[in-house]
Order: structure tokens, then C-alpha cells, then sequence
């Protein structure tokens, strides 16, 4: 109640939340067990590069996908 916020904004953030939590409870599972893995296993070097890797591109696709498509 603290923000005025129109119905349509309501939707939008609450829709936004639902996708988030769901993304980002499937994209916990396999970024910790997998990594973690490796890493008790001694293979700490690989998990960095995968992980700088997958950031950049990711970074970037959004970006694209953000930027280009959505007229963000």
C-alpha cells in the first residue's frame, strides 16, 4: 500500500515474480549440484571457465533479446 500502483502494473510484477522463482528454481539445481561435484572432485579450473562463459553469454543473449526484440 505503500506505492500507487494501477492493476495492470500489479499484474506485471506479480507475473514477472512467477517467472523469476521458476527460472531461477530450475536454474539452481543444476548450478549447484553439478559445479559442486566437480569441484569435490578437483576440477575447480573447468566449473570457472563454464561459469565466465555462461555468464557472458548469457548476458548477451538477454541483452540482444531485451534490447532488439522487445524494444526495451
Amino acid at each position: 500500500m505503500a506505492y500507487s500502483l494501477s492493476s495492470e502494473i500489479t499484474h506485471l510484477v506479480i507475473a514477472l515474480v512467477l517467472i523469476h522463482d521458476l527460472v531461477n528454481g530450475v536454474a539452481f539445481l543444476a548450478s549447484g549440484a553439478l559445479p559442486n561435484g566437480l569441484r569435490a572432485a578437483g576440477d575447480a579450473r573447468f566449473t570457472m571457465y563454464v561459469s565466465i562463459l555462461l555468464i557472458i553469454v548469457i548476458r548477451f543473449v538477454l541483452s540482444i533479446a531485451f534490447g532488439i526484440w522487445l524494444n526495451c
